[in-house]
C-alpha cells in the first residue's frame, strides 16, 4: 500500500497564509481495464473523499481539515509517467496543523489507522495539548504518488 500524511503549520511571527495543494497521482491512465480509466468525479464517504483510479480499484482515499475544490479533470501525459489530478486541496495555514493524508482501501485497516495515528499524536504535545514545535518540516516542489 502507498499511504501519505502530510502537515503545514505557521510558526514565530503569524502573517495570514494560504496554502494551495494540488496532487498528482501517477500510474493512472485516461482509459484503461475495458475502456473505463480513472473515474474523475470524487466521492464523499463517510466525510472522506474517493476515486477510484481503476475499475478493479483500489480506491484512492483523502482525509483532510482543509477544503477541497472540485476542478476540471486534468490527465498530464507528456511526462515520464501518466498523471493525473482531481483537484486543489486549499488551506489557511495557522498555528493549528494543516492536515492532508491519502491512503488506499488495500491496506491492512489496522496497519494505516496505526501510522496515521502515531503521525497524528507526534503533532501534538501530549503534556500541554499543543503544537511540538520540535517537529521536523520540510519544503516540497512536487510529490507524485503511485497508486
Amino acid at each position: 500500500c502507498s499511504d501519505v500524511a502530510i502537515s503545514w503549520q505557521l510558526r514565530g511571527n503569524l502573517v495570514p497564509a494560504e496554502l494551495s495543494i494540488k496532487p498528482r497521482f501517477a500510474g493512472c491512465e485516461p482509459l484503461g481495464y475495458r475502456k473505463h480509466g480513472f473515474r474523475a468525479e470524487s466521492q464523499e464517504n463517510g466525510g472522506r473523499l474517493c476515486w477510484l483510479p481503476h475499475v478493479l480499484g483500489p480506491k484512492i482515499v483523502a482525509d483532510t481539515n482543509g477544503e477541497y475544490r472540485e476542478e476540471p479533470f486534468q490527465f498530464a501525459l507528456n511526462r515520464p509517467q501518466t498523471t493525473v489530478s482531481p483537484g486543489t486541496f486549499e488551506f489557511q495555514l495557522a498555528r493549528r496543523p494543516s492536515i492532508l493524508m491519502f491512503s488506499s482501501d488495500t491496506c491492512s485497516q489496522s496497519q494505516c489507522r496505526q501510522y496515521f495515528g502515531m503521525f497524528l499524536a507526534g503533532l501534538f504535545d501530549q503534556s500541554s495539548g499543543t503544537i511540538d514545535s520540535s517537529a521536523k518540516s520540510g519544503v516540497a516542489e512536487s510529490m507524485v504518488m503511485a497508486f
